[in-house]
């Protein structure tokens, strides 16, 4: 084949092909096994990119190395990969001026032609041949940006950071190159109009400012829409947000763009909670609540050269409304439930104080706290959504007047027997408490609310039932019309039966009212000691205005074990009512005093106290004889008579002691008629 044929061919390569298949191309152009490159490899392939580069941007004769080029940016080595595409740039970032240049240039002179109906051929085949080049051009740009895409929608985490600012910069330039265009048309209209021509001065202070809105829409779609189906990386996602986002002109129209896809991405035939749905709205979450925030005064730095002073102001003006829009469109995405319930938990915080409107967002909110899950959701994924949608619905009907007849049905409903072990309890008691601040509330509703979360507490862990019963205290205590659900011995003439009836979702229909609070006479014999005594508030007079309930509702088994391990202990603990003053008082007995006669101890204790006593008389006895006897013993060997005398005498007088302890211990049966002796105890007294 000759250099003329080759040439014509490869101006003419891939022309005729479709934009889809080219992109499923270039998307399967990556699917082969990477190949390992000895470091000389590189080096050489390295070199020839750079040469290539070189030489199409000096001599428009080279163009046709942009097919290797080309090539090398899909080779199957990302090393080699990325130092082609990230040196292709340095070219085409320069040909985008230049088309957009020639192409009103050729344009410009065929309109001439035709209308001075000129004839020359040679004139014809040049422009013809201009047109070829850079036709081609184009296609070869336009098949770089589809690489580019391909690589940000199907590529590793690597592949997205070296592309993604590739096709930023390529949208800088464009968008500069557009501008400018558009800017030379007009004073080139205004000049024909005028008869004369303007000076560079004038032409750049009537220029205009052209965003290019389409390619920043691919970039943006590529990269939310990854096709591996996980959410997007935090690198990524920090490199959109840090270093492109902090641009208020370029966050402006990132933001139109999003509103443009999600739009796109609604009106699609598909279904609503597949894979790629879902993957979608949860990397759009993610980039959304990490938009910084549109400032009053505005930013200083733009990231378009080519802005002008009128696109500045609509910037800074329209920035608020459109960062709204887009917020109102992701709510409409079909997030999975963690992802509503982070978004639900940072709108009330984070977004809507700088939303120009809370209105769109009426129905997705009242969707989600109207939604019930079925008793046998163990999850109660509903349950929560309707829970963490709380806070924005109070918002709504407190700034924005929105009316919600059902709500207090509503919130009554989510106090179920699930709520006690739920992770977003805390907040949801607080929420309550601040929607039951009112006194004008009507007695039934505050009723309702009291002998729920009494009976909540019933089986409710000893941390959680300290917070209901905190809640209890204080809503007797800010409506004293319910003081009547204390002091009602019996809500009926049955006493093991309660009015109230707990399966009745409707607060004017329960006859919480008419009930009564046995729950916390129940609560005083509660395992926990913690709970049983702080149920004693409630029987004597509520003299504290409030409890702080915040203090309470992060408690947990630790906390209340740490909290009674560290009690200070008494030093002397009461173990009797009066302090004895021996084991043998004045009276010479131990008596029964020390007992109350109510005191079913004293019995048997009083019996084994007299036959301590018993024993310790008889033993007595037996000592005291037996040193008479060994004291006779001894003064017959001595031969000393007087001493046999004397311990005769005290002999007699131990036997005498000894009649004198058979009175004692009548004595002590007489004072104690409820002692019962052993009965061979009593027959040995006998025998004695």
């Amino acid at each position: 084949m000759s250099a003329p044929a080759a040439k014509k061919r490869g101006l003419s390569s891939q022309a005729g092909a479709s934009p889809a298949a080219k992109r499923q191309a270039i998307a399967g152009a990556g699917a082969t096994k990477p190949k390992r490159l000895s470091p000389e490899d590189f080096v050489a392939l390295s070199k020839e990119i750079q040469e290539i580069v070189s030489a199409v941007r000096q001599d428009k004769r080279e163009l046709n190395r942009l097919v290797r080029l080309e090539g090398l940016c899909k080779h199957n080595n990302s090393r080699v990969a990325h130092a082609a595409i990230e040196a292709s740039v340095g070219f085409f970032s320069q040909f985008i001026g230049t088309l957009h240049r020639e192409s009103s240039t050729l344009a410009l002179a065929s309109s001439r032609e035709k209308k001075a109906d000129t004839t020359n051929a040679k004139d014809n085949q040049l422009h013809d041949a201009a047109n070829r080049v850079l036709s081609w051009t184009r296609d070869r740009y336009q098949v770089y940006v589809n690489l580019l895409v391909a690589q940000c929608a199907g590529g590793a985490e690597a592949d997205i950071l070296c592309c993604l600012p590739v096709l930023m910069q390529l949208l800088s330039i464009e968008t500069q190159a557009a501008s400018e265009k558009a800017s030379a048309s007009i004073a080139q209209a205004e000049a024909a109009k005028s008869g004369g021509t303007k000076s560079k001065t004038q032409l750049a202070s009537s220029g205009v400012f052209v965003f290019s809105g389409d390619l920043l829409d691919q970039a943006m779609e590529a990269v939310l829409s990854h096709t591996s189906g996980q959410p997007m990386a935090e690198a990524v996602t920090k490199m959109l947000v840090e270093r492109y986002l902090a641009y208020p002109d370029l966050r402006y129209f990132m933001l139109r763009s999003l509103r443009r896809l999600i739009n796109r991405r609604l009106e699609s035939a598909g279904p609503a909670h597949d894979v790629d749905n879902v993957t979608f709205a949860a990397n759009v979450l993610e980039l959304m609540l990490r938009v910084p925030i549109p400032s009053k005064d505005g930013d200083l730095m733009y990231f378009s050269e080519s802005i002008d002073k009128s696109t500045r102001e609509k910037v800074k003006k329209d920035l608020r409304s459109v960062y709204s829009l887009a917020w109102f469109a992701t709510v409409r995405l079909p997030h999975s439930p963690p992802d509503l319930r982070r978004m639900l938990g940072a709108l009330p915080r984070q977004v809507y104080p700088h939303l120009t409107g809370l209105t769109p967002l009426v129905d997705f909110l009242t969707e989600l706290f109207t939604k019930t899950s079925s008793r046998t959701d163990t999850t109660n994924a509903s349950g929560v959504l309707a829970l963490l949608s709380l806070d924005s619905i109070y918002i709504l009907m407190l700034k924005h007047n929105i009316e919600y007849p059902d709500f207090y049905n509503r919130l009554y409903s989510l106090c179920d027997d699930r709520l006690p072990r739920l992770k977003y309890r805390a907040r949801f008691l607080t929420l309550t408490d601040l929607y039951l601040q009112s006194p004008l509330l009507p007695g039934y509703i505050v009723a309702g609310f009291i002998k729920r979360f009494a009976r909540l507490a019933l089986t409710a862990p000893p941390s959680t039932a300290i917070a209901l019963l905190v809640f209890v205290y204080n809503l007797l205590k800010r409506h004293p019309s319910c003081m009547v659900l204390l002091h009602r011995p019996s809500s009926t003439s049955n006493p093991g039966e309660d009015v109230y009836n707990t399966e009745e979702p409707a607060l004017d229909k329960c006859r919480a009212i008419d009930s009564s609070l046995w729950e916390l006479h129940a609560m005083r014999s509660h395992y926990s000691p913690t709970v049983s005594n702080f149920v004693k508030n409630f029987m004597e007079p509520l003299r504290r205005s409030s409890l702080d309930l915040a203090q309470n509702l992060e408690s947990t088994y630790e906390s209340l074990f740490e909290a009674e391990f560290r009690r200070k202990k008494a030093d002397q603990v009461p173990v009797t009512f009066e302090r004895g003053v021996g084991l043998l008082p004045k009276t010479g007995l131990l008596t029964l005093s020390f007992f109350q006669e109510t005191d079913v101890a004293a019995p048997a204790f009083a019996a084994v106290a007299a036959t301590e006593v018993s024993a310790l008389i008889q033993s007595s006895i037996e000592a005291t004889d037996k040193e008479a006897l060994e004291a006779a013993e001894r003064a017959i060997q001595e031969g000393n008579v007087s001493d046999l005398t004397d311990s005769e005498e005290h002999a007699g007088d131990a036997a005498g002691s000894d009649s004198d302890s058979e009175l004692d211990e009548v004595t002590l049966r007489g004072l104690a008629p409820t002692l019962e002796v052993s009965s061979d105890e009593g027959a040995a007294s006998d025998s004695d």
